[in-house]
């Protein structure tokens, strides 16, 4: 790892701190560099203005979520059932994301942007990792009846809706209630999805 890096890192270990203690703080540049020992212009230099350190945030988070994906996707199931334990997993992995629980709370209006129009590059980089993984885990599957990276992409986007909007019909907050709302969409679908 380059010093630059090292740095970067450091920046980002203390923004993610310090996003949890105060997220909408107004001094949230002065409040980082002051908890990773840097100058705010050694903020700026390595991470950038807020936004930039919101996304790298959201990035960072991304990243450790597909990571945390591996062995879900080592288990060997019908893509229909990598399917819905790709929500499943999802779901419960960001509701017991401390970033997540904190930003959604305090700040909705930005996690809803970054969940909506900002989620095409964090949802390309989460894909271009998760897709090559399962193929490694699963090389049977280099002809699926869905491209994968489609697959990846409507499990997330059914893992935030589950995440965002609650439902009026059914309590998610277990990982058994959330795969049982997925098979009653399979239901739904009928036997022809995945």
């Amino acid at each position: 790892m380059t010093t630059a890096e090292q740095f970067r890192d450091r920046i980002l270990d203390a923004a993610y701190e310090c996003y949890l203690e105060a997220p909408l703080s107004e001094r949230m540049h002065s409040l980082i560099a002051e908890r990773a020992g840097v100058s705010r212009p050694t903020v700026y230099k390595y991470v950038g203005d807020q936004e930039q350190i919101r996304r790298a945030l959201m990035l960072r988070e991304a990243m450790g979520y597909v990571a945390a994906l591996e062995p879900v996707f080592a288990r060997r199931l019908p893509l229909r059932e990598h399917f819905r334990e790709l929500v499943v997993f999802t779901v419960v992995y960001m509701r017991d994301s401390a970033l997540f629980q904190v930003m959604l709370a305090a700040a909705p209006e930005v996690v809803a942007r970054g969940l909506t129009v900002e989620l095409a590059p964090v949802l390309a980089a989460g894909s271009s990792v998760a897709e090559p993984m399962l193929l490694r885990l699963h090389p049977e599957m280099t002809e699926p009846p869905v491209p994968l990276h489609l697959v990846i992409e409507w499990g997330v986007r059914i893992s935030l809706s589950l995440l965002t909007t609650p439902s009026p019909y059914a309590e998610l907050d277990t990982a058994e209630a959330v795969r049982a709302h997925v098979d009653a969409l399979f239901e739904i679908i009928g036997p022809a999805a995945l």
